[in-house]
């Protein structure tokens, strides 16, 4: 039902946080209950980062101060862990020692105000749509995989044909 939903959905702006209010009261009541905690996206803060199933979100704060006092977040990646075994800690820390190739460029750019948001998540059976609820919602850049709508079409090309007309009218 999820993907359907999202199937069906339109995104109004493919780059950054979507503007449809009903997605963000929808994020609102799925995550509700979820306690986020943030902490430096840094090796040495690892212990810190339990090791037990959930979400995450890794943001960044612009660089420079370009405008006085702004300190302004996005959203660069939203991921999950459904398995104790690997856990959000062994994810923190993949995401550190090996990045993906987006990943590595904005963290790049941003370091060092890069932030590991995470939270806990009792049922497993909610992480897959609180994931895409992420996703859906702030349309990470450094994911492989974009919100509904905010990839280009991927299609193939034929020969011309011409349709209902006639090779003359052309």
């Amino acid at each position: 039902m999820l993907f359907k939903r999202q199937m069906n959905r339109i995104r109004s702006s493919s780059i950054g946080w979507s503007p449809e209010k009903s997605l963000w009261d929808e994020l609102l009541r799925v995550s509700k209950n979820l306690s986020w905690r943030k902490i430096k996206l840094d090796s040495s803060s690892a212990h810190r980062v339990p090791k037990q199933i959930g979400v995450y979100l890794i943001c960044a704060c612009h660089p420079y101060e370009a405008v006085k006092g702004l300190k302004a977040y996005t959203v660069l990646y939203t991921g999950q862990v459904k398995s104790e075994d690997r856990g959000l800690r062994t994810r923190f820390l993949e995401h550190i020692k090996k990045p993906n190739a987006k990943l590595k460029l904005y963290l790049n750019c941003y370091y060092p105000d890069v932030h590991f948001w995470f939270a806990h998540v009792n049922d497993s059976t909610q992480i897959n749509e609180l994931e895409a609820l992420l996703v859906e919602t702030f349309n990470p850049p450094c994911n492989s995989i974009g919100a509904p709508g905010s990839s280009a079409l991927v299609a193939r090309l034929g020969s011309p044909k011409v349709i209902g007309l006639t090779a003359n009218a052309i």
